[in-house]
C-alpha cells in the first residue's frame, strides 16, 4: 500500500533524532 510508506516516513522523522544516519541509510538500502 502507498499510505504505509507515508506512515513509515512520518515515524522515521519522529525517531530520526534518536536513529543514527547509518541506520537510515541501511533502511533505505
Amino acid at each position: 500500500m502507498v499510505w504505509t510508506r507515508r506512515v513509515r516516513g512520518a515515524a522515521r522523522r519522529m525517531f530520526s533524532s534518536s536513529i543514527s544516519a547509518e541506520e537510515l541509510l541501511m533502511s533505505l538500502c
